[in-house]
């Protein structure tokens, strides 16, 4: 007679894992698609002139929320003559100003008395 017991616990502990696995990712993806439904990513014929009320950084994209209760996802902008924050979701918070005209990809932030320039998903490199 064979100890098995052992076999038994690893396939059930690998089945366990590759079931958790699998939830996870179904978890990961329903999370980014309902974000991406409630925060759509703007669009180049989308004007802005708002107040920001509250802003969520994920990776280098802002997830912002306006005055109006307008919501959209902002990608990621560079601007390397601001050595302080050269990164738009660096600079975005609560209470900034924010335009950008329709078909545009330049955005405008007025931060802490600061006005700052970004264009979207792109880096603007240090000027000498």
């Amino acid at each position: 007679m064979e100890n098995t017991s052992g076999q038994d616990y690893m396939s059930n502990f690998l089945k366990l894992m590759g079931i958790g696995g699998v939830l996870l990712v179904a978890f990961v993806f329903t999370f980014n698609y309902l974000r991406s439904e409630e925060y759509p990513l703007i669009l180049d014929k989308d004007s802005l002139n708002y107040f920001v009320d509250k802003v969520e950084t994920d990776r280098s994209i802002s997830f912002v929320v306006f005055q109006n209760n307008k919501k959209f996802t902002i990608p990621w902008a560079k601007n390397f003559n601001y050595e302080e924050s050269p990164s738009l979701s660096e600079v975005l918070s609560n209470g900034d100003f924010v335009s950008k005209k329709p078909f545009s990809d330049t955005v405008w932030v007025k931060h802490s008395g600061k006005q700052y320039l970004f264009v979207l998903s792109e880096a603007i490199e240090k000027q000498p």
